[in-house]
């Protein structure tokens, strides 16, 4: 029973440690936002320095909202 708990107890810190760092990341994207202001309105130019600031997985997300013709005038 004792190695069952010991096994449970290796698992649930593996786990712990694999979980990304969300606060982090969070920060980061503020961080970009107030950058450029986001407050006082934002641009087509100022969108796309956002996202390419924010990686590359936010610059496929406007590339993809770009298409979409009803998400975006």
């Amino acid at each position: 029973m004792s190695n069952f708990i010991t096994a449970l107890m290796k698992q649930r810190r593996d786990a712990k440690k694999a979980q990304p760092d969300t606060h982090g990341r969070l920060k980061e994207i503020i961080a970009v936002l107030k950058k450029y202001n986001y407050d006082d309105g934002i641009t087509p130019e100022i969108t796309v320095n956002i996202l390419q600031d924010l990686g590359p997985t936010f610059v496929k997300i406007g590339q993809i909202a770009a298409c979409c013709a009803w998400l975006l005038p």
